[in-house]
């Protein structure tokens, strides 16, 4: 247990989150999982985004497209990689023929198990480029605060 004097160590997740709230997102859509599983406790420490959980991948996905409407902005779904990312297929889809800014984000197997068939892992690269505008994978575990900043910002 770190003392109160300790500092946090801040992690990708928490950089993650921090830039969506810095893009103006109050809610984060999702269905936990264990390969999102450490989003948690970086949506705990998180003020400022709500974590609204659903019973379903594509619930999620659809009430993201849903406040991307109706806010103005972009909506934000969190899944996990495999059967769940192909459970997001037709809210994706719904979303980008409509035009919606929907932002995708699911958990995928650990770098050195890629490609071996695990647990939850279909290739999401293969599967998901038809329905994307853009697709990015974090690579860099040395530098996990550029997650956040690689990615593009969220417009019609």
């Amino acid at each position: 247990m770190t003392s109160p004097t300790t500092p946090r160590t801040i992690l990708g997740t928490d950089y993650i989150l921090e830039a969506l709230a810095a893009e103006g997102l109050g809610h984060l859509f999702m269905v936990p999982g264990g390969l999102v599983d450490p989003f948690l406790p970086a949506l705990a420490r998180q003020k400022k985004l709500t974590p609204v959980v659903a019973a379903h991948e594509g619930g999620a996905v659809y009430m993201a497209d849903g406040y991307a409407r109706a806010s103005g902005s972009f909506g934000a779904a969190l899944g996990i990689g495999g059967p769940g990312c192909c459970n997001m297929a037709t809210a994706v889809a719904a979303a980008k023929t409509d035009g919606s800014p929907v932002l995708i984000m699911t958990g995928e197997v650990p770098l050195d198990l890629e490609d071996r068939g695990t647990f939850q892992e279909t290739p999401r690269h293969r599967r998901a480029s038809w329905r994307c505008r853009n697709q990015r994978r974090g690579r860099n575990r040395s530098r996990p605060e550029a997650a956040g900043r690689r990615q593009p910002r969220m417009s019609r």
